[in-house]
């Protein structure tokens, strides 16, 4: 007996994953799949509905891809019929003033435009709040320390134009996090601030738009609401809660939503906003059988339980690892099974990538510490002592500190005080500066620093006061660090050392853990000089204003741990030439692999989008390293070790410099000369491209490795050139020729562009559009293009999914030309013209590659749940 709704959910992921037009479905539905996989056909009732259910998902003749027919298009039918959208042209004003003071009006608005353009993709994700029901999850991927704020409070602002009523924040399981969350959100949407702020706010709205705040700054929700529920929506204004993910404040506002009369609740719909959606909300007891859900993760389902009919729950994190480990399958809990959004990286943003990089040494931005030093700021472990050994049970291991100043610590410190001395002498003085020290996440560790670093700074205060020896000593250590590190800033070392002995009073030493009563008062004193002594708690999402030097050697083996703790990650405006990183080589070389499997993710998710796909039809892989884990234990969920190819792929490259106009002519002569060195003889017309075969790898592969790229493509052509070389290294005759094309289009598909001429060739370009607020070409290939060197155009229609790559021997190399007026067919809210309005236009070249089966057995190792993805193939232990 055929298991139809099984049979339909698989046929759909191949369906978005390979696009099919009808005839193609037709044949798989009757002679491939129900035949291969369940030995008999169906009857003409049961094919007839597999078809009329499917039908709506196939690839038309003149498309690009396979598309989801969804409700998703419900928020650009609304922006159609609403002109006003009061609450986002409030934030938007204001955030563009605000940037203004930062960048020329120019870069400013492009940044609002790009916050404009990733928080409309995220909202058009959601439920349709003016539906009868709806139940959306999803992802938002950030970079640690890079705005994922400012995305959620556009989100929040969107979603309330759009008819949302209920917005709930977690943010963070401390309250310094939440406080920090709730400032921001009263500074940008409501405009109620606590007396005495220093800082910009923007104005109330207006009486009928005021936001029912049920937290502040200075209260976290509690149990003593003065107003029901009820109530408090009566009167159509939105409602606003900001909490911590504390169990204990969660089970309270759980308690005074669910004396709300139900009728009331399940017609206001809910977003949910998890603000480091990878901590606490993960359910650690997943695995383990007959066990209740961890309290955090099941007091989230409770909040979205209570508004069961509409509600929609995004998570926002840098570090995705455990979320898309979740079981699929468990449909009550978080995985986000409808979207998942990657952000781009934001102007100036410094990253993983940025402080690591692996060349030009005059960049780099981090400083080898001794491990000797690191040993000791870490802590030797010992035996703790017991009275009486319990027999069985092995001796708890315990940390204990005997600190002393170390060389490597003395010179961070002595750096960061000259960075905040040259800070200084370029009129900063009244912005804060910072250092973070982290070395143990214990806080008896935290304590023996505070000393050692005090007692330092105090020695140093009281020595450079008084003439002698001593300031003699700290002077000629620092003449040596400003030499070797800071010469070509621009002040000179007395102008520096001057700006140093006056700042120096001003330097705080404070210790930020869960003990500790210390707080970053940046409301009372912006222009706060800190030296920041800490662990966990400064490992997320905790801001330190102004961080210039870090001094780093905590250990660790888990991706997300690791990346979370770099809060030297962000945005340093005129001091990224002072950002000193003071780190251990095995942790530089972790953080420069963290860098990749970062990449490497983000190319994913935007593959599954382009593709018309969702996280609940294919799995998101994590890079395997030798050494770390993707997460811990308690959080690795469906995670299996698996592998992974660029055989029998297709690979399109979709990111380009579109500001860089020389790069993009640069693009067009790399082609122009590919064809000048194959000889346009060597082509001929075939379906829809200019066709050659058999071409030397090493003409594709100069021409690949020539190409501008989009910094979000270049590290997918690394990883793919990689593949290329180890294949050909174990096999010379694998890839060895490969098949090139010119795309070019009939005269059905003209619409006004030009014909080209590329080396000899005439190429009719094509018409695509960008991504709204990106650089990214949406919808670049089309399967009778990549399947050209094949078949006909006719034949690739009744080529059934899969057969392809039976039939492919060599290799495909697929060049597109992008026309430069191309505008999209309809008006979408994702969608843009190729160049906006006073960019400067150039043809755009682009390009995909299709990869056969190889027998050469190279691939890299990943972490995935297995999803509906024939490529993965589990790794078998062996007995």
């Amino acid at each position: 007996m055929i298991d139809f709704e099984m049979a339909e959910q698989i046929i759909q992921r191949i369906i978005t994953t390979r696009g099919f037009n009808e005839e193609q479905l037709k044949t798989y539905i009757e002679d491939s799949y129900m035949c291969q996989i369940y030995g008999e056909k169906p009857g003409l009732d049961e094919k007839e509905r597999l078809l009329t259910r499917l039908l709506p998902l196939v690839v038309g003749e003149d498309s690009t891809t396979a598309v989801v027919a969804e409700e998703e298009g419900w928020y650009a039918e609304w922006l159609d019929e609403t002109p006003e959208q009061y609450y986002w042209n409030r934030l938007k004003e204001e955030t563009l003033s605000k940037m203004e003071e930062r960048y020329e009006r120019a870069e400013a608005a492009e940044i609002v435009n790009s916050i404009d353009a990733a928080s409309t993709k995220v909202v058009s994700s959601l439920g349709n709040p003016r539906a009868s029901s709806f139940s959306k999850k999803g992802l938002v991927l950030g970079y640690v320390q890079s705005g994922k704020t400012a995305n959620f409070t556009a989100v929040t602002a969107k979603a309330v134009d759009a008819g949302y009523r209920i917005i709930i924040v977690l943010s963070g399981m401390h309250d310094n996090l939440r406080n920090q969350t709730q400032l921001r959100l009263d500074e940008e949407l409501t405009g109620v601030v606590p007396e005495g702020h220093r800082g910009r706010a923007i104005g109330r709205p207006t009486a009928d738009k005021q936001w029912i705040r049920l937290t502040s700054m200075d209260m976290d929700f509690s149990r003593n609401v003065p107003q029901p529920f009820d109530a408090e929506v009566e009167h159509g204004r939105p409602l606003l809660i900001v909490i911590k993910k504390n169990v204990k404040v969660m089970q309270h506002l759980i308690n005074w939503l669910s004396k709300a009369d139900e009728k009331v609740r399940h017609r206001l719909p809910l977003l949910l906003i998890d603000d480091e959606a990878d901590q606490a909300s993960i359910d650690i007891n997943a695995n383990k059988e007959d066990v209740q859900a961890s309290q955090t993760n099941q007091a989230i389902k409770d909040l979205l339980g209570l508004f069961a009919n509409k509600h929609a729950y995004v998570g926002y994190t840098a570090t995705p690892f455990a979320n898309v480990l979740i079981d699929c399958d468990m449909e009550d809990d978080l995985y986000p099974r409808d979207f998942i959004v990657s952000l781009n990286k934001p102007k100036d943003y410094i990253g993983a990538a940025e402080t690591f990089r692996k060349q030009d040494d005059a960049m780099r931005m981090f400083r080898i510490v001794p491990e000797a030093d690191a040993e000791v700021f870490r802590g030797d472990s010992k035996p703790a002592r017991k009275k009486k050994r319990t027999p069985g049970v092995r001796k708890r291991r315990q940390k204990t500190f005997s600190f002393r100043m170390r060389a490597s610590l003395e010179r961070a410190l002595i750096a960061h005080l000259l960075a905040c001395g040259i800070r200084q002498v370029r009129g900063d003085g009244e912005k804060a500066m910072s250092m973070l020290i982290h070395t143990t996440h214990l806080t008896s560790g935290h304590n023996q620093m505070l000393q050692v670093v005090e007692n330092q700074i105090a020695r140093w205060r009281d020595t450079l006061a008084e003439e002698g020896e001593l300031s003699d000593a700290f002077l000629e250590k620092a003449q040596t660090v400003w030499r070797e590190e800071f010469k070509e800033t621009g002040p000179s070392y007395a102008e520096v050392v001057a700006e140093v002995r006056s700042l120096l009073p001003e330097v705080k030493v404070l210790v930020l853990n869960s003990k500790s009563e210390d707080q970053l008062d940046y409301l009372s004193n912006p222009g706060l000089k800190v030296i920041a002594i800490g662990g966990n708690t400064l490992s997320r999402g905790l801001t330190l204003e102004g961080l210039m030097t870090s001094y780093f050697v905590r250990t660790s083996k888990a991706y997300d741990t690791l990346l979370q703790m770099g809060r030297w990650f962000g945005y340093r405006m005129g001091y990224a030439d002072l950002t000193r990183v003071y780190t251990t080589e095995e942790l530089v070389e972790f953080f420069q692999e963290l860098a990749l499997v970062e990449e490497e993710m983000r190319h994913q998710i935007e593959a599954m989008e382009d593709e018309g796909m969702k996280p609940i039809d294919v799995a998101i892989q994590i890079r395997a390293h030798k050494t770390m884990k993707v997460t811990s234990a308690a959080k690795f969920g469906k995670g299996e070790q698996v592998s992974d190819s660029f055989a029998a792929r297709v690979v399109p490259f979709v990111h380009y410099p579109i500001g860089r106009p020389d790069a993009l002519e640069s693009n067009l002569q790399a082609t122009e000369r590919m064809v000048s060195g194959i000889g346009t003889d060597a082509f001929e017309r075939k379906s829809s491209v200019l066709l050659t075969n058999n071409v030397p790898s090493r003409e594709v592969l100069k021409l690949l490795k020539d190409f501008e790229l989009g910094a979000a493509s270049d590290s997918l052509r690394k990883s793919m050139l990689e593949y290329i070389k180890n294949v050909r290294q174990q096999n010379p005759d694998e890839l060895a020729e490969w098949n090139v094309s010119f795309v070019t289009v009939g005269e059905s598909g003209r619409q006004g562009q030009p014909t080209l001429k590329v080396g000899g060739l005439e190429i009719t370009p094509s018409i695509r559009s960008r991504e709204r607020g990106t650089e990214k070409i949406l919808s670049l290939t089309a399967p009778q293009d990549l399947l050209a060197d094949l078949v006909e155009r006719e034949e690739a229609r009744k080529l059934t999914a899969g057969r392809h790559f039976e039939m492919r021997k060599k290799p495909h190399l697929v060049i597109y030309h992008l026309w430069k007026d191309s505008e999209p067919a309809k008006k979408t809210a994702h969608g843009a013209a190729l160049f906006l309005e006073g960019e400067r236009r150039v043809d755009v070249a682009a390009f995909a590659v299709v990869f056969p089966y190889t027998e050469t057995a190279y691939s890299q190792d990943y972490v995935a749940q297995l999803i509906g993805n024939p490529n993965f193939e589990p790794e078998m232990e062996e007995e």
